[in-house]
């Protein structure tokens, strides 16, 4: 199954194209062009092989170093309707792999952290570790069929 998966120079404007259509459906959540813009410069960035998805990162890479502060702006301080956004991604999602076969899964997993920036990071149990150390942790909901798979949902631990 991964086979089909890989991305080679044919493919990766395939990939282009199919991940342009599926940011479109999201458009109508965002209140102008500009968010619009960045909510697909933000999510490129995000599944990038860029080795730190950071803001600073991304945009660099996606608009240069004048477009910094603009993402982060975008990402901090703008408003949108999150919960429309979540339920479209679940909607699209549910269009794309739903089967009578499918499950879902709840799965927690934790990410080692050594700031306290993040959501829910503090001295915990970390099972990656197997110890208590300065980590993240997070519950994933995913739903998988023949038709592929997906997360559906995610709570962080505080």
């Amino acid at each position: 199954m991964l086979k089909k998966w890989e991305a080679d120079e044919k493919s990766s404007e395939e990939i282009k194209i199919a991940l342009e259509s599926h940011l479109e459906k999201f458009n109508g959540i965002f209140k102008n062009s500009l968010r619009v813009k960045n909510f697909g410069i933000y999510i490129r960035g995000l599944l990038s092989p860029l080795a730190r998805k950071s803001i600073e990162p991304i945009a660099i890479e996606y608009v240069g170093s004048n477009g910094v502060r603009t993402l982060q702006n975008f990402v901090t301080d703008s408003t949108f309707d999150d919960k429309a956004l979540q339920e479209k991604y679940e909607s699209e999602l549910s269009k794309s792999i739903s089967s009578p076969n499918g499950m879902l899964s709840v799965d927690p997993s934790e990410f080692v952290k050594k700031g306290k920036h993040s959501a829910g990071v503090k001295r915990q149990y970390c099972g990656r570790l197997g110890k208590v150390e300065n980590c993240q942790s997070v519950v994933f909901a995913a739903y998988a069929g023949e038709n592929g798979y997906g997360i559906v949902n995610k709570m962080v631990w505080r």
